[in-house]
C-alpha cells in the first residue's frame, strides 16, 4: 500500500484513525513503523482532532496545551506526547489508570468554600471561622496571600473566574477583587469603585505577605451594592448573577455595572418559593427552587422553561446504583476511584424510580445545553439540550435520564466540568462521565438492562435515549456518612476533585502536597471554634449559618482541603 499510493493520500487516510489503531499499525511492519515515525507530528496532530483533544486543526501545540491543565501536559514536546498525556488523563478519570489522594495542609483547617485556578496553580479558600487564603498548589508552596478573619466573615461564599474573585459581606455587599497580574494598577470601575475598607485590607495583606511575585495576589476592584436582600449568587466571567426572591440581577464585573434585572417571580408549585441555587450560561439564567427549575432568557428576560418537580418523576432512562455493593479495591493498581458495576438500567416512564422530594441545585454544561439537577433523596437528573424541551420538540419524560443512589440519603453537592459530574452524597463521592466514549479512550461501561418495567413495552423504546454511555465511578475509602455530611463544597478541574475531609480519616496512602500551617494574615493560627452568627441572607450560596455538626452531634477535629489527583502516570 505504501508503495502504490501517494504519501499525501496515505496521510489523509491515517488522519481518520484513533491513536490505538496508529500504534497497532506501526507494529505491523518496518515500513509502517518508519512512515509513521517520519510523519509523526502531522499524524498525531490529526489524532488529537480525532480524539477531540483540540477543537480544530488550526490549533498549534502551545494553544492545545494551554486549553488543558498545564501541569500535566507542559512536558509534552510534540503532538504524540500530548495525545498520550491526554489519553492517560481520561483513562484515569474512568478508573482505568492511576490516581492518588493528596492534601493541601497549607490551606489550614475549617475550610468552607473552595475555588481552584489550575493554570495559575493556587487554591482560594474561605473558612468557617472567617478569613480567606490563596494557597500555592505547586511544589514547595505555602500561603501566597490572605485576608484576615475579622475582614472576611465566617462561612463566606466566594466565586472566582478569569482572575476575578467575588465574596459576600454582611450588609448586602458583594466585594470584587482582581489578580494583580491581570489588571493595571490603580484602575477601577467608575460606577462601583472599592471603598477605603477594601484598600486598607489590601495594605494589611501586602504587609503580611511581602512577596516579590504577584502570583496569587489580589487587589480591590469593586464594591457592589445589592438593590435588595439577596439569597444566592454565581459568577461565570464576565457576569455575576445575584438573586433575591423575586428578581435576578446580572452585573458586568469588568465594568462593575448592573446590566440586567430579570423578574423571576413566576408561580411556583405548592405555593412555596424557597430558593436553593442559581446558575447562568451565556444565554440563560437558571433558578433552582425547592420544587421547580425555572429557566429564563438573558435576551429578553422571558421564562423559557418551567420544570416542576412532579415532571421529574417519569423519565426516559433510570440508572439505579446498589450502594451496598461498592468496590473495595481499584480495578487497576494505584487508583483512588473504581468503576461501579452494581448499576441497573431501566427504560420508559414509570420505570420504578423513587420520588424526588426536592431539588437541591442545578448546573449547566459549558456549552449551555445540558442540565445536571441534584435532587433529594440522592438523585441526579440529567437533561440534554433542554431548549428542545422548551420548543416542545421532545417531552422531558423521553429525553432525560436519572441516576438514583438511595431512597433515603441526602444529596449534598455537585460540580459539572468537562463532561463530568462530581457528586457528594451521603453514601459516597462519585464521578459521573456523561459519555465515556467521547474521547475514544475505550469502550463504554456495560450496564445490565432490567426488563422488569419498560412502561408496558417488551423492549426498550427505539426513540433513543440520552447518555447511553454513562460511566459511574466512586472514590474509594470515602464512605463515612458523618464526614460526608460535612462536605459543603466540591470543585472539579481538568486533573482533580477537591473537597474537605477529616485529616485523620483520609484513606492511605496519601500524599501531603503542602505542609505549611495556614495563618489568618496576622501570624495567628486559625481558631477551631466557629462562632454562631445570625443570618440576614439564606440559601445554598449565601450560607452564613452553616453548622459543621455531624449526625452524632460531634464536630470533626481537623477537616482540611483534600483532593483526588488524576494527573498521575503509571509506574514504569
Amino acid at each position: 500500500m505504501l508503495a502504490r499510493l501517494p504519501p499525501e493520500l496515505v496521510l489523509e487516510t491515517l488522519s481518520y484513525l484513533p491513536a490505538q489503531s496508529l500504534r497497532s499499525l506501526q507494529l505491523t511492519c518496518a515500513a509502517w513503523y518508519s512512515f509513521i515515525r517520519a510523519n509523526e507530528s502531522l499524524i498525531y496532530h490529526k489524532a488529537a482532532l480525532v480524539h477531540r483533544f483540540v477543537d480544530s486543526f488550526e490549533a498549534d501545540l502551545p494553544k492545545a496545551k494551554a486549553a488543558f491543565a498545564r501541569k500535566y501536559v507542559e512536558g509534552a514536546a510534540d503532538w504524540k506526547a500530548f495525545c498520550g498525556d491526554r489519553f492517560q488523563l481520561e483513562n484515569n478519570w474512568l478508573g482505568r489508570g492511576p490516581s492518588t489522594i493528596r492534601t493541601v495542609a497549607a490551606a489550614g483547617s475549617w475550610v468552607h468554600r473552595i475555588k481552584i485556578d489550575e493554570n495559575e496553580g493556587f487554591a482560594i479558600t474561605t473558612y468557617a471561622v472567617g478569613g480567606l487564603a490563596v494557597t500555592d498548589l505547586r511544589e514547595g508552596g505555602g500561603v501566597l496571600w490572605s485576608l484576615e478573619q475579622n475582614y472576611v466573615r465566617p462561612y463566606a461564599h466566594c466565586e472566582y473566574s478569569n482572575g476575578f474573585l467575588v465574596f459576600d459581606q454582611l450588609g448586602g455587599f458583594k466585594e470584587v477583587w482582581c489578580l494583580e497580574s491581570r489588571q493595571p494598577p490603580d484602575t477601577y470601575p467608575e460606577r462601583s469603585p472599592p471603598d477605603d475598607r477594601q484598600h486598607l485590607a489590601a495594605l494589611r495583606a501586602s504587609y503580611f505577605h511581602p512577596n516579590d511575585s504577584d502570583r496569587g495576589r489580589f487587589r480591590p476592584w469593586a464594591l457592589l451594592h445589592m438593590p435588595t436582600i439577596t439569597h444566592a449568587f454565581r459568577f461565570v466571567y464576565p457576569t455575576l448573577l445575584v438573586a433575591s426572591q423575586n428578581e435576578a440581577y446580572l452585573f458586568d464585573i469588568p465594568t462593575g455595572t448592573l446590566v440586567q434585572t430579570i423578574d423571576i417571580s413566576a408561580p411556583s408549585p405548592h405555593g412555596l418559593r424557597e430558593l436553593s441555587y442559581v446558575e447562568l450560561s451565556a444565554e440563560h439564567v437558571f433558578i433552582c427552587w425547592k420544587f421547580a427549575i425555572n429557566i429564563f432568557s438573558r435576551r429578553d428576560g422571558s421564562l423559557v422553561l418551567n420544570i416542576p418537580i412532579r415532571d421529574a418523576q417519569d423519565i426516559g432512562m433510570l440508572l439505579t446504583v446498589d450502594t451496598h455493593q461498592f468496590p473495595t479495591s481499584p480495578g487497576v493498581p494505584n487508583a483512588a476511584i473504581a468503576p461501579l458495576e452494581a448499576v441497573s438500567r431501566y427504560y420508559g416512564p414509570g420505570a420504578g424510580c423513587s420520588l424526588i422530594e426536592e431539588f437541591v441545585a442545578v448546573h449547566v454544561s459549558a456549552d449551555g445545553r445540558t442540565l445536571a439537577v441534584l435532587g433529594n433523596p440522592e438523585t441526579l437528573l440529567l437533561i440534554p439540550d433542554f431548549t428542545r424541551i422548551a420548543r416542545k420538540e421532545v417531552p422531558l419524560a423521553l429525553s432525560s435520564a436519572r441516576i438514583d443512589f438511595t431512597d433515603h440519603g441526602d444529596s449534598l453537592y455537585h460540580a459539572f466540568e468537562n463532561g463530568k459530574i462530581g457528586l457528594v452524597m451521603c453514601t459516597g463521592i462519585y464521578v459521573v462521565t456523561l459519555d465515556s466514549t467521547y474521547h475514544g479512550v475505550g469502550p463504554p461501561m456495560p450496564l445490565p438492562e432490567s426488563n422488569e418495567d419498560y412502561g408496558g413495552a417488551e423492549d426498550p423504546p427505539e426513540c433513543g435515549f440520552a447518555f447511553p454511555n454513562l460511566y459511574i465511578c466512586c472514590a474509594l475509602g470515602f464512605e463515612d456518612i458523618r464526614l460526608l455530611s460535612q462536605i459543603d463544597c466540591l470543585q472539579m478541574t481538568d486533573t482533580g476533585l477537591y473537597f474537605i475531609w477529616e485529616e485523620s480519616q483520609i484513606p492511605r496512602p496519601v500524599t501531603i502536597a503542602l505542609a505549611e500551617d495556614y495563618t489568618d494574615g496576622t501570624g495567628e493560627a486559625a481558631q477551631a471554634d466557629a462562632p454562631q452568627i445570625e443570618e440576614e441572607e439564606f440559601g445554598l450560596e449565601d450560607d452564613e449559618d452553616e453548622a459543621m455538626i455531624n449526625q452524632d452531634g460531634q464536630v470533626p477535629q481537623l477537616p482540611i482541603l483534600t483532593f483526588i489527583d488524576f494527573a498521575v502516570r503509571p509506574s514504569p
